[in-house]
């Protein structure tokens, strides 16, 4: 592998626009490519339609389904069953769909393995480092405590659930909890627009919801997807390598794009449940998964984890892999990768 680029998934735009169409060294069945502005990110969608199919309309049914999952989960629109919940905490549970009972039992799942590193309910501290960020004033020792005391996953109750009679209403235990989707709701996304693009007999797209993707199949000459990848540090201008993905997703989570900055320092918008505070050292952490939900809520965690816990708990899941970009008090930051993950980079990108 190059040392003098260290990599993370670069922006889906970027990703389709360069890779998803072409083919090293001869033409190539051009997708059918779609970006629409969706859940207040780029979501893009690369798709080769069965016969008798428009890639307009494959595309328009991925679409479909992710706006779906926006109005159901959304935290800024007050009708979302996901802002009802909140909004209910303490009190009755709310019914809800399956959709949203599915994501946020996945999400209590992760909570669990993790240790509490990935919690659904953080979304009071996110809130407090948000408006830290416009005020431009750190958050007191108070203000931290009060947040962090409505942040529990355990609070979450998915009432009489059972893997055959799944119960259709939730509620948080204390008021003034609330829910935050962020850590794995764009995978989630990505995961019911596949599932959308399959109904409607597709075998071979690619789904991108800003860094959060699933390829699905290979393309037509039976070649898998590229997947750009860049420095956490650079402007995106070059694309030096690349992974390589046939029906498996990956997510990236970091500071590297997304973070407040207060008084002059920056912080990621990545808060430890347990700490209050936002992540430090963790550049990002890319994830291979065999879906785009069980990719993002683990970027997530393993950003929290840190190096040696997050890749302990790698090392005991199935069909997983990560890359960590870790940086240092001096010098170039310290890549640390589980050995399946290697296998996903192209040899001419090593």
């Amino acid at each position: 592998m190059a040392r003098s680029r260290f990599i993370l998934l670069i922006v889906a735009l970027k990703a389709l626009g360069v890779y998803a169409g072409c083919s090293r060294g001869k033409p190539r069945l051009q997708p059918y490519k779609e970006t629409r502005q969706l859940m207040g990110i780029e979501v893009a969608v690369s798709v080769y339609p069965p016969e008798g199919v428009s890639g307009r309309d494959a595309a328009d049914k991925a679409f479909a389904a992710i706006e779906r999952v926006d109005r159901e989960m959304s935290d800024y629109r007050t009708d979302s069953e996901v802002s009802k919940i909140s909004a209910n905490a303490g009190g009755a549970p709310v019914p809800v769909s399956a959709e949203v009972r599915n994501v946020i039992v996945r999400a209590a799942y992760f909570s669990r393995l993790s240790g509490g590193a990935f919690d659904v309910t953080i979304r009071p501290l996110v809130k407090l480092w948000q408006t830290a960020g416009v005020d431009n004033k750190l958050p007191s020792e108070e203000a931290i405590a009060k947040a962090k005391a409505l942040v529990d996953w355990r609070q979450i109750s998915v009432l009489n659930w059972t893997e055959t009679e799944p119960s259709d209403s939730i509620k948080l235990g204390k008021a003034g909890m609330e829910l935050e989707l962020g850590g794995i709701g764009k995978g989630f996304a990505a995961d019911a627009a596949i599932a959308a693009l399959r109904e409607a007999g597709v075998k071979s797209a690619l789904v991108a919801a800003a860094g959060d993707m699933y390829a699905l199949g290979s393309h037509p000459d039976g070649s898998p997807w590229l997947v750009g990848i860049q420095s956490p540090d650079s402007e995106g201008e070059s694309l030096p390598q690349t992974l390589s993905l046939t029906d498996m997703a990956v997510s990236t989570s970091g500071d590297y794009r997304r973070y407040v900055e207060i008084e002059g320092r920056r912080y990621s918008h990545i808060i430890d449940p347990h700490t209050g505070r936002p992540v430090a050292r963790m550049a990002s952490v890319t994830v291979v998964a065999p879906n785009a939900t069980d990719a993002d809520a683990l970027a997530t965690a393993l950003s929290v984890l840190g190096p040696d816990k997050g890749m302990e708990l790698v090392r005991e899941l199935r069909n997983v892999q990560a890359m960590m970009i870790v940086r240092q008090d001096s010098g170039p930051p310290s890549v640390v990768m589980s050995d399946g993950f290697k296998a996903f980079i192209t040899p001419e990108s090593k």
